[in-house]
């Protein structure tokens, strides 16, 4: 219900403009008052978003479907290509035995094993015998391998293990 001098002023309006005095009550309260979207509504879109959300960072979480290994070096890469210096991101995967160092890197294809140009810091895989990663690729346009590598100590070298192709695109 209004308030009574708030009426009182829009029957003298009325009356001063020639207008029927008062809409009928269903009409007067569609025009008056919004509709109004229910808690349920609410909930309910709240609720798509969560999931949505959670879905998302379990896809990305296992971008690659690589499944853990304990007894091969295996790498897989979630994307076969991804623009250059963008907020795409490289996801990866490996597996190897536990306890063992790696590095994941990107090479340009067919350059030196030693000279990466752009590397992973030096990981230890853990018990699950499997390792998930991305990083941002910074690397120019082109054609490059995306190679682990099991790190050696002082008295080993590095040796690539696994390799996947990786095409670096113009963003």
């Amino acid at each position: 219900m209004t308030d009574p001098f708030e009426h009182g002023f829009e029957v003298a309006q009325r009356r001063r403009l020639d207008l029927p005095l008062e809409p009928i009550n269903d009409e007067r309260r569609r025009w008056q008052r919004p509709g109004r979207i229910g808690w349920q509504v609410i909930v309910a879109a709240l609720g798509v978003v969560v999931l949505v959300a959670v879905g998302r960072s379990v896809t990305a979480r296992n971008a690659t479907g690589l499944k853990a290994n304990c007894t091969k070096f295996q790498l897989a890469a979630g994307e076969k290509s991804v623009p250059s210096r963008s907020a795409t991101l490289l996801h990866w995967a490996a597996t190897a035995p536990a306890g063992t160092r790696f590095v994941v890197a990107i090479d340009r294809a067919g350059s030196a094993a030693t000279a990466h140009a752009q590397a992973t810091p030096v990981q230890t895989m853990g018990s699950g015998c499997l390792a998930h990663g991305q990083f941002g690729v910074l690397v120019p346009p082109g054609s490059y391998r995306l190679t682990l590598i099991r790190a050696g100590d002082a008295a080993n070298a590095d040796e690539p293990v696994a390799s996947r192709p990786v095409t670096v695109t113009t963003p």
